[in-house]
């Protein structure tokens, strides 16, 4: 039987069992690749010895954790164990960060539970609260299985009675070459509401690119259009935004005060993804608050056409103000500057 323990400042670590290390990772991913092909159109895995392992991992908040990440200024003890066994392809991980503050977001009971179950891989991600001045979500889980190269996928968070309040979940695929995505038919609610996606939506990504077809999520007046134009892997996106209320979104993060609120109209491009990423917009935006006070109405042009310059023309009316501002912002690193002309009429 192979072991090792490390004692240190910061951590301890005991694994025991038959393995090499250097084939642990060949071994665990070709495991994983057994409930859901991760490099879908490679056929040939890199070859490596049975492992058998037993580990725990204990992370301390010592003073060379605080000199090397100041910014991590409460942390109570990490903890992660588990068990992999390759011949029989089993695998369970466990760990737990009770609580971290990192600058000024707080995260209280964050858990990882990972196991083989009924001829599956099954996952959950739970974290109990993250929060920071301006926003707060709690109640919040990642939760799914993977099974013969599909892997089930659900984002829930509930609100303080743990009432559902957000809910995304799919199913990826992994085919020859490319991974695809698509919404459930009951699979979208936010903010309380269930929202219509039709059953043949799909996001689909790999090296040729993404392409995403009838993404059109709606509820009542709202809609959300999101579709590649043609329909062919990194193709240009059209989003279109038909009386989209932002606080469909934002009473996420909510703490307070709403965060921000309004109705959007127009659309929006994204094109060449995979070289020099292009963007443009033309966008309204409805009695526009912002922390719980209204701003106005908004209307914007926003583009990236020329190289890394982005150019703007937003115009802000009504609720007793009148402000235009257009000009560029040029993003070149240390020599970045921006050159805007504000009119501030009342």
């Amino acid at each position: 039987e192979d072991s090792i323990e490390i004692k240190a400042e910061f951590m301890t670590l005991k694994m025991r069992g038959q393995y090499n290390l250097t084939d642990i990772v060949p071994a665990l991913q070709s495991t994983i690749n057994q409930y859901f092909n991760t490099t879908p159109g490679t056929l040939v895995s890199e070859p490596y010895e049975p492992q058998q392992i037993e580990f725990t991992l204990y992370v301390t908040r010592s003073p060379l954790v605080e000199e090397l990440y100041p910014n991590i200024t409460e942390m109570e003890d990490v903890a992660l164990a588990g068990n992999f066994n390759s011949t029989i392809g089993e695998l369970k991980v466990q760990g737990e960060i009770p609580r971290m503050k990192y600058k000024d977001f707080l995260f209280n009971e964050l858990a990882l539970d990972i196991h083989t179950e009924n001829e599956a891989l099954q996952y959950a991600v739970t974290l109990d609260q993250v929060a920071s001045p301006k926003f707060e979500i709690i109640n919040t889980s990642l939760t799914g299985k993977a099974k013969d190269d599909l892997l089930d996928v659900k984002l829930l968070v509930q609100d303080a009675d743990e009432k559902d309040q957000y809910r995304i979940a799919g199913e990826m695929k992994s085919v020859i070459h490319v991974f695809e995505y698509h919404l459930l038919p009951d699979g979208l609610l936010l903010n309380y509401q269930p929202w219509t996606v039709p059953p043949n939506n799909s996001i689909q990504f790999g090296d040729a690119g993404l392409m995403i077809s009838n993404f059109d999520i709606a509820h009542g007046t709202q809609s959300l259009s999101v579709n590649s134009t043609p329909q062919q892997p990194d193709a240009p996106i059209d989003i279109k935004f038909s009386d989209f209320k932002i606080e469909t979104v934002t009473y996420m993060v909510t703490k307070d005060s709403l965060f921000a609120g309004g109705v959007v109209n127009g659309t929006a491009t994204i094109r060449d993804m995979q070289t020099n990423l292009v963007f443009t917009s033309v966008l309204t935006i409805r009695d526009f608050s912002l922390q719980g006070d209204t701003v106005g109405n908004v209307a914007l042009k926003v583009n990236n056409e020329k190289t890394d310059t982005y150019a703007g023309d937003i115009r802000v009316t009504g609720y007793g103000n009148e402000v235009n501002i257009t000009g560029y912002y040029y993003d070149a690193g240390d020599k970045s500057n921006y050159n805007l002309n504000v009119d501030i009429v009342k």
